[in-house]
């Protein structure tokens, strides 16, 4: 007396009648004699699911028993090619043949074990077979439901390294979209593949077959812009770098395998998921941001231009963003780089002066709170008088960013992080100037034994006026005041500061000539290092208050 062989997992035959002495489960493989196993006694477990069925010979009867009870337990009668199940209470649903198909989940029970695999095809007994009176047809609605969702959720998982690498940010909706899209998707290929080939016919027809296309793919550009502007549309993690990505591809293979195959290191199939979660979270953890230690200073290619982002590991900075070449710098440029360091908000930006190439990235973020970036508050100088101070200061209330206004003399201690300091060098608040370029606050960072002069535009006279006033002292880095035009860094003032490196921030082929080739040669006479943004692209600076490292986006010897 033999169990009828069939294969497990998803080779399933089309239908199969069931004896007195057979049972179908998925994932059970090739049964035997019963009979010969252990005194009539065989376990037949699902390693997919955990469910485990026993068939004891119990007087010419063969009695099916389950994880789920008195719920689960049937007896399966004696009937040639046919197969009744009897419930405990007596009751015969007759169902005939039990086709065999593959199911989504398990529900609790044995009748729940015969269900995760087969139909019975009387419907109308389907209903009863649940406790609670739970429907079969609903319960495979919900199953449907559930495996889309996961399959949704699978796909944003295996594709996130791939989305921050790119785009910084995880779509927090996108599982959900996922659910409207991808099924859509079958129609767009068929459409765009009709309208290919019945182009070569007739471009008329091959147009309208693409109206299909065009008018889902502009469905899904809808519902996109949509979410992307709800609260929390995006999880801006920054761009995970290389060794990151292996490693969680490496978790989410080793989580994967330990749950299909891991048996000899958990038998149980609720351990094996809990190893699978812990290495998926562990994975997680590695596209999470790096966490900041010391100073950074990037100098951004703006173009024609100034931009520094600063940070610590408790801030980030902002002095000047804007540039005369590139209009949308604050959505082209400064937004992009934030959310590639996983910055989403800026403690402070800092407008030295009210020249266009150095503060229409930060109308930008002012202008445009979907761009992700938030700003904590906005500084200006003291000695600003032109009205375009006063347009900032409206727009920063407007969006309940508080203003600032910085003079010389301020000293930040702290500030931007730990064991750092700020101090505000140049103009004087009560100073009225004729040139907006002297204007321009001028600030020196020192960190330990590191210290930077950060100079806006300032020209040759407001150099002048530091030197006499003596407050300056050698610096590791200069940034060369107003691009290093020939109106500003003179020799008394470089060599007063003796700085080890110089940055030029300009940009290339710009039509004011910048920077001066003599400022150039009286920096290397002083045995000062020059980085030049219009030459390899933005400037990295990261300092320890000992050390410091100096890399650029592009190689120093680029043309």
């Amino acid at each position: 007396m033999k169990f009828m062989n069939f294969t497990g997992r998803m080779g399933y035959p089309t239908s199969l009648p069931i004896s007195w002495a057979s049972c179908l489960h998925c994932g059970a493989g090739n049964l035997e004699d019963f009979q010969e196993r252990r005194g009539g006694v065989l376990d037949l477990r699902d390693l997919r699911r955990g469910i485990s069925l026993r068939l004891r010979h119990d007087g010419g009867q063969r009695r099916v028993c389950g994880p789920g009870g008195v719920n689960g337990r049937a007896l399966l009668s004696r009937g040639g090619r046919r197969a009744d199940i009897r419930s405990s209470d007596g009751d015969v649903y007759s169902g005939g043949r039990i086709a065999a198909c593959p199911s989504v989940s398990a529900v609790p029970g044995v009748l729940s074990a015969v269900l995760s695999c087969g139909d019975i095809t009387d419907l109308s007994r389907q209903a009863f077979f649940l406790r609670g009176g739970k429907s079969f047809l609903r319960m495979k609605k919900i199953s449907a439901a559930v495996s889309a969702f996961f399959t949704s959720l699978s796909i944003q998982v295996v594709t996130a390294p791939v989305i921050l690498w790119h785009s910084f940010g995880i779509p927090v909706y996108g599982v959900f979209l996922n659910l409207i899209v991808i099924p859509l998707m079958t129609y767009v290929v068929i459409s765009g593949f009709l309208g290919l080939g019945l182009s070569f016919l007739s471009e008329s027809v091959g147009g309208a077959m693409l109206g299909g296309a065009h008018y889902i793919l502009k469905f899904y550009e809808v519902i996109c812009n949509w979410t992307g502007e709800l609260p929390g549309a995006e999880l801006v993690l920054g761009q995970p770098e290389i060794w990151k990505i292996g490693c969680y591809y490496g978790l989410m293979i080793f989580g994967a395998v330990v749950y299909e195959r891991g048996m000899e290191i958990a038998e149980n199939k609720k351990h094996r998921l809990v190893l699978l979660c812990a290495a998926w979270l562990a994975a997680f953890l590695f596209l999470l941001p790096s966490r900041q230690t010391g100073l950074s200073a990037t100098f951004l290619d703006v173009g024609q231009g100034d931009g520094i982002v600063l940070r610590s590991e408790s801030h980030t900075i902002l002095v000047d963003c804007g540039s005369s070449q590139q209009k949308s710098i604050g959505e082209k440029v400064l937004v992009p780089y934030l959310k590639s360091q996983g910055v989403t908000r800026l403690d402070l930006a800092v407008m030295t002066h009210g020249d266009q190439d150095h503060m229409n990235g930060i109308r930008y973020l002012l202008e445009h709170p979907e761009s992700g970036i938030r700003v904590g508050g906005l500084m200006m100088p003291e000695a600003g008088k032109d009205e375009i101070y006063g347009k900032m200061a409206e727009l920063a209330k407007k969006r309940d960013v508080p203003v600032f206004y910085a003079q010389k003399g301020d000293i930040w201690n702290n500030f931007p992080g730990k064991g750092m300091s700020m101090e505000c060098l140049s103009p004087d608040g009560g100073t009225e100037f004729t040139d907006r370029n002297e204007e321009s606050l001028v600030f020196r960072l020192t960190y330990g034994r590191f210290s930077m002069l950060l100079t806006g535009d300032m020209e040759t006279s407001g150099e002048e006026t530091l030197l006499t006033s003596g407050v300056l002292t050698p610096v590791t880095i200069l940034k060369a005041g107003h691009h290093g035009s020939a109106t500003s860094s003179s020799e008394e003032f470089i060599e007063k500061l003796s700085p080890s490196v110089t940055i030029l921030s300009y940009g290339r082929k710009n039509r004011y000539g910048h920077p001066a080739e003599k400022v150039r040669e009286r920096l290397l006479e002083h045995g000062s290092k020059i980085y030049e943004t219009g030459l390899s692209g933005a400037v990295m600076v990261r300092a320890d208050g000992k050390k410091l490292k100096i890399k650029t986006m592009l190689p120093l010897d680029t043309d």
